[in-house]
């Protein structure tokens, strides 16, 4: 939850509950059933308009509402495109399109707009030559604001004509050896910190948006010569009204690929307006998908993948011929009732450890909490939910598993725009679900940020169903979060607000508790004030609804929580154990998550060496029961430029964190596998180069679950799902069942 949360372009919100009234008027409209726009006699708004990202023939959009009249109790805006714009898809908000006029009107819950408050909502769009921002709207019928021009009429745009899915990563530091909580400085509030640069000459995929096409690859395009050598996977992931999400997947069984490049036809006109993991443009029904650089290396037996939003009206079917590097890539294939395309004759099935599969899965969590990464583009599935119902609140706090221990996954707003989505999650292994985040503002109110689709109904429904339980996460390491608490906190007025409208988010949207994570507080003031905090909001949940905190690994921020005075409120408290060591804030080489502390690592130290183990003891002996310490999982490993190998000093600060699903394939793929027999973790040496990566894998992460079960600890956290899928599988996941 540390150091990583960014989102691409200009930070839009729903700003929940308002100052002096302790229940969300959101909620209350949600409470009441759908809002309709009431009758206005007089309207004095502004509307801000701004395109926080833009790409071939696609865009993403946010659109602020602020009110500077009256209350509003229901709300439709409408404005025109000048230019043949297409709304494709759309969240926080019901968007219909007619010709060029678009109206947007208010969900069941975020109807209300106070006097002086804001709603906010966004989507995405596709366009073709021009995309100016429109210059005139109205409200509720009236003209919003001076001659109905938006408050910024000149968009924000992204560096980048072809954004990635994948949200920025661990920013590197250089700091003290324990990781900072403060992002790197930014003009404005952003979630965006400095990512530091992808090994020059590695397929590992950089944290950043990826380069223009016209970006320089060391790799040239090999020619195939075979067309039986290889075979293209189309899969339609998700679908919605006029939007859908898919992925597609190259499998090489010819000779190794230094650059490829699929083309396919569409039949029914379907329109790719954003892609992840390759540069993708369109002219026409023609699709043509080219590597993106760093996933250009194609070895024999291996693949590539890559995804893609898109729009489409009335049948979306899936293409059936595809070429690659311009020869046809098999014979064509046959579309199965999955709506899975396979063109081509199966190459010999590929090692796990010689096969990756690169996804639009955020990285992996290089932080000492779970860091949640949002990102800017929309979400990849159904929009939200436009009248969501409220699950029930169970009548008593159920045992979490058949030991007593808890299996605690996160699961990230932006999970759904990799295409990981509820039915992912496995539920044998997963005792309790952190929907993660919301952001807490200094006043009380609740930031909802668009990351993903929230609420998130199906993914409440789905862990109800499995019997498992589901909290909602607040809070994060972004500067908003961090100085949020800090304020929100330091009044007994502020906390009440603050806990009047997180219960109606909860009572709203079936959640069975609430997961605070503020990273950190730095003061004795702050220490006092956050168990303040804990203990009104566990009287106001009361017994049937559970109560948890995220904690860092080490005394560094450690001091600042008062966790003997906490526990007895608290139903478990997550030991982020992870984010050990990193490129920007350690002097040398050293495990991500070590189980054990080891001699060499002590030594570079100067003195005792952390991991896994010291960060139990350090806990328990806080006061913390054993039974309520629940230590982290990271399904991510971390990346040192700097080192040839573990436990070396580093020659620079570049690196950064890569999910396990990427580590995975590089494994025999110009890396070498080691064990730290010590620190009972592996790791990865770049051969003949440098570069170090600290990871856990199935065996480290069963090791672990075998720990914490002699210890007796509670369990485990997860940061976060969605990192280890392999094909069909999630090898850490399963690993993890031995924690339960």
């Amino acid at each position: 939850m540390a150091r990583w949360m960014a989102l691409l372009g200009v930070t839009v919100s729903i700003l929940l509950g308002t100052l002096g009234d302790p229940l969300a008027p959101s909620v209350r409209a949600a409470a009441a059933g759908p809002v309709r726009p009431a009758a206005q006699t007089a309207i004095a708004c502004q509307v801000t308009y701004a395109i926080t990202s833009q790409w071939e023939n696609g865009f993403n959009a946010s659109v602020t509402i602020a009110n500077n009249g009256s209350a509003i109790n229901g709300w439709a805006l409408t404005w025109s495109f000048a230019s043949g714009q297409q709304v494709t898809q759309a969240w926080n908000a019901q968007l219909t399109q007619s010709g060029a006029g678009v109206r947007a009107a208010n969900e069941s819950w975020n109807g209300s707009i106070p006097a002086g408050g804001s709603v906010s909502f966004g989507f995405a769009g596709s366009y073709a030559g021009a995309n100016p921002p429109p210059t005139a709207f109205t409200l509720n019928g009236v003209p919003c604001g001076p001659s109905g021009i938006p408050a910024s009429p000149t968009p924000t745009l992204t560096a980048s004509r072809t954004p990635t899915a994948t949200p920025p990563a661990l920013p590197t530091s250089t700091s003290t050896r324990t990781p900072t909580t403060v992002p790197p400085a930014s003009p404005t509030p952003s979630r965006t910190p400095t990512t530091a640069p992808a090994l020059s000459a590695t397929p590992t995929r950089t944290t950043t948006p990826p380069p223009p096409p016209t970006a320089t690859r060391t790799a040239t395009a090999t020619p195939i010569t075979s067309a039986a050598s290889c075979q293209v996977i189309y899969t339609i992931s998700s679908q919605w009204d006029t939007g859908f999400s898919a992925s597609v997947e190259v499998r090489n069984g010819g000779s190794a690929l230094n650059g490829w490049t699929v083309s396919w036809t569409y039949a029914d006109g379907q329109r790719v307006t954003q892609a992840w993991d390759a540069t993708v443009s369109q002219s026409g029904a023609t699709v043509q998908a080219r590597d993106a650089g760093w996933n250009a290396s194609l070895p024999t037996g291996g693949t590539a993948s890559f995804g893609f939003n898109g729009s489409y009206s009335g049948t979306n079917s899936v293409p059936t011929a595809f070429s690659l590097n311009g020869a046809p890539c098999g014979p064509g294939g046959t579309v199965p009732p999955t709506a899975t395309a396979t063109a081509g004759q199966a190459p010999p099935s590929p090692s796990p450890t010689a096969t990756w599969t690169a996804t639009a899965t955020p990285p992996a969590a290089a932080t000492s909490t779970p860091t949640r990464t949002p990102t800017a583009v929309p979400p990849a599935s159904p929009t939200p939910s436009r009248t969501p119902t409220a699950s029930p609140a169970p009548s008593a706090t159920p045992p979490p598993g058949p030991t007593g221990r808890r299996v605690v996954g996160y699961f990230p707003l932006w999970a759904r725009n990799s295409g990981y989505t509820e039915q992912n999650v496995d539920f044998s292994v997963v005792t309790h679900v952190a929907h993660f985040a919301v952001i807490p503002l200094g006043d009380g109110r609740i930031q909802v940020p668009t990351w993903g689709p929230f609420p998130d109904t199906a993914l409440v429904s789905r862990a109800h169903a499995a019997g498992a339980r589901i909290v909602l996460a607040v809070g994060g390491a972004d500067a908003e979060s961090t100085s949020g608490f800090a304020a929100v906190t330091a009044s007994p007025s502020t906390r009440q607000t603050f806990i009047s409208n997180l219960l109606a988010l909860l009572n709203a949207y079936g959640y069975d508790g609430a997961d605070l994570d503020w990273e950190y507080p730095a003061t004795a003031g702050q220490r006092s004030a956050y168990v303040a905090l804990v203990r009104e909001l566990r009287a106001a949940l009361g017994s049937a609804r559970s109560l948890s905190i995220t904690v860092p690994a080490s005394d560094w921020f450690g001091q600042w929580f008062d966790v003997a005075a906490m526990v007895p409120y608290l139903d478990w408290v997550g030991d982020m154990t992870y984010d050990i060591h990193g490129p920007g804030w350690s002097g040398h080489s050293g495990a991500n998550s070590p189980l054990y502390s080891t001699a060499a690592d002590a030594q570079l130290e100067g003195g005792a060496a952390l991991s896994v183990d010291s960060s139990r003891a350090y806990y328990l002996a806080r006061g913390v029961p054993a039974a309520k310490l629940l230590l982290g999982l990271p399904f991510y490993g971390v990346r040192f430029d700097g080192a040839t190998g573990m436990y070396q000093p580093l020659t620079n600060t570049n690196g950064g964190q890569m999910e396990y699903q990427q580590i995975a394939g590089l494994i025999g793929n110009g890396w070498t596998a080691y064990r730290d027999t010590a620190a009972a973790v592996p790791y990865l040496v770049r051969n003949g180069g440098s570069g170090v990566i600290s990871y856990d894998d199935a065996t480290s992460i069963g090791a672990k679950c075998s720990y914490l079960s002699a210890q007796g600890l509670g369990g485990a956290i997860i940061w976060h799902l969605g990192q280890d899928r392999l094909g069909s599988g999630q090898p850490l996941l399963a690993a993890a069942r031995g924690c339960r």
